[in-house]
């Protein structure tokens, strides 16, 4: 009788659902807010459309977990999850945006602006050196600005759910390659991928780049600008004709 009742029992246990686990290649959908404010990003036309963010070429973000691509917080709360299941984090600063630091709120002369022909208009973000810059205030003749993110500081809650796990080699390799350069193509010639972007970059972020496919999906990969490939097209016909 023994044996029938833990049989029973075993029979009766739900099955366990696949959950996400690091270095996992995910299709997420989220929407990110301040705690108790406003919605900063999604990838959700009508929760964009609510706080007028651009919402034409939204899509579900791809990413590679554990890999550094999205924020310390989200990053970690993307493992161990179900798939197609909803979820709902809060992540305190150290793991969103980071802590304002006041050594990064600093005075330019408004000179150096009048030379590159912007008008500081405080309240105002810029980029300046890849970064942005929040416009504090103007005055006699100098620019008070915060060199910290926006969001450096701020409690933060992502509503997210994953879509699907990336099963597709070549649809791993974009997700790396735009998360690195941005809009980018995948050719093959002669038997090798190759990541063709929009622009020129440098040979350290390159490097890094192929030292990440290698280590998550084992392949070998180069990079060129587009253009460089439209003219070697050409050259090849000039040779053929």
């Amino acid at each position: 009788m023994k044996t029938q009742n833990t049989k029973t029992e075993e029979a009766e246990k739900p099955e366990e659902k696949e959950k996400t686990k690091e270095k996992d290649f995910v299709e997420v959908d989220f929407t990110a807010r301040i705690k108790d404010g406003n919605i900063f990003d999604t990838t959700i036309k009508e929760e964009a459309k609510k706080v007028k963010l651009p919402a034409k070429n939204l899509k579900p973000l791809k990413i590679c977990i554990g890999q550094d691509m999205v924020v310390k917080g989200f990053d970690e709360a993307l493992r161990e999850k179900e798939i197609n299941k909803e979820y709902t984090i809060e992540i305190l600063p150290e793991k969103a945006f980071g802590i304002r630091d006041p050594k990064l709120v600093k005075i330019i002369p408004l000179a150096f602006f009048i030379k590159k022909d912007i008008n500081p208009v405080p309240g105002t973000i810029l980029t300046m050196d890849s970064l942005l810059v929040r416009v504090i205030s103007v005055s006699s003749g100098r620019v008070l600005v915060d060199f910290n993110n926006p969001l450096a500081g701020k409690i933060v809650e992502y509503n997210f759910k994953i879509r699907k796990k990336i099963t597709d080699k070549k649809e791993k390799l974009l997700c790396l390659a735009e998360f690195f350069f941005g809009k980018s193509s995948l050719v093959e010639e002669k038997g090798k991928n190759i990541i063709e972007t929009e622009k020129d970059f440098f040979k350290e972020i390159i490097k890094k780049f192929k030292e990440k496919v290698e280590n998550l999906l084992h392949i070998n990969v180069d990079v060129r600008k587009k253009q460089e490939s439209k003219k070697k097209e050409k050259l090849e016909k000039k040779e053929s004709g």
